[in-house]
């Protein structure tokens, strides 16, 4: 993934991935000539907005008429739990508006869709589109998604809709890189679904509480992927650390990675050290972009703080750090 040159939050990161080339899709590299057999993303949009064709559904009492395009953005929704207006158009229907608010208005009056107005902090306000209980029903009674994905339906904690937002957009970048490297995305996984998996010891969500979307966020400002996902678990639930506890994070010793990482974080003006007794040097994570890129924003991690508060954080990330196999409830309300 491409570096900014001078990121200062995550909708920096969105803005640069907005002016970047369409997205390939099934794997084939923008570097190569593009296979004959091979569709490219915008063919695959066109062929799937050229059916204009509704077919009926019966699910239980209910009848619906639905195209191709208007099945796809229910499935669409129903992965990432709230998506833009804008960001819908552009990457399910290759920019064309009309198209998507004609579907748009025919799911809503079917009750397959709900719409909200939401605006994010310095931002206009924006529409936001969700699953409503009927859709997520219907994709699994018609088995258009796979068994194993995740659906989500509704609007939820309202305070965080704004950057749930945001996924969508960077889920795309994510998603290209993975086909263009041969892979293919079998799933999504949020964190909503993480969160449901206390206690659970799986090697591929090792640690849980680190979604790759905000680790891939917070690498985006100069971080590497080792000191972004450990920033990620400390902004989550501590603000404060110590060397010695990033290099039990990355199951190092002491030396140069450890000294490279916090100088780092100094001289981008991230964080703060201060004395600590003797726990000796502690940092303190303060910036609100590094917060805001994984919608962390309003956590009182950012604030300075007592001394017996910062011996309490380092003592709650120790445990932590002991038990990266499970995943930790982030507020108090939780």
């Amino acid at each position: 993934m491409s570096r900014l040159d001078k990121p200062t939050d995550f909708s920096a990161l969105l803005e640069k991935y907005a002016d970047s080339p369409p997205i390939p899709r099934s794997g084939w590299n923008t570097d190569r000539e593009r296979s004959n057999s091979e569709p490219s993303r915008h063919d695959m949009i066109r062929e799937r907005l050229s059916n204009r064709f509704r077919r009926t559904y019966h699910d239980r009492t209910r009848t619906y008429d639905l195209r191709e395009s208007e099945i796809f953005t229910l499935g669409e929704l129903g992965k990432f739990r709230v998506i833009s207006a804008d960001d819908l158009s552009r990457f399910a229907y290759d920019g064309n508006k009309e198209r998507l608010e004609q579907d748009i208005q025919h799911l809503k009056k079917q009750a397959l869709v709900s719409q909200r107005e939401i605006e994010a902090r310095n931002s206009p306000k924006f529409r936001v589109f969700s699953l409503t209980r009927d859709g997520k029903r219907f994709l699994r009674q018609q088995n258009r998604v796979r068994k194993s994905q995740a659906l989500y339906d509704g609007f939820v904690k309202p305070k965080e809709l704004a950057h749930d937002a945001k996924l969508y957009r960077l889920y795309q970048k994510v998603a290209s890189e993975i086909e263009r490297n041969g892979g293919t995305v079998r799933r999504v996984v949020l964190d909503y679904e993480l969160a449901q998996r206390a206690g659970t010891h799986r090697e591929d969500f090792r640690p849980v509480n680190i979604p790759r979307m905000y680790s891939i966020a917070l690498g985006s400002f100069g971080y590497t992927e080792d000191e972004a996902r450990f920033l990620c678990l400390m902004a989550t639930h501590s603000g404060y650390f110590t060397c010695q506890q990033f290099v039990r994070f990355i199951h190092s010793k002491p030396g140069k990675r450890s000294l490279t990482f916090v100088r780092k974080l100094l001289e981008k003006g991230h964080a703060s050290a201060r004395p600590c007794l003797r726990n000796g040097q502690v940092y303190h994570l303060f910036s609100r972009n590094l917060y805001e890129a994984i919608g962390k924003d309003n956590v009182r991690f950012r604030r300075k703080h007592s001394l017996e508060y910062i011996r309490s954080r380092l003592a709650a990330l120790d445990f932590i750090l002991g038990k990266l196999d499970y995943t930790f409830f982030e507020t108090e309300q939780e």
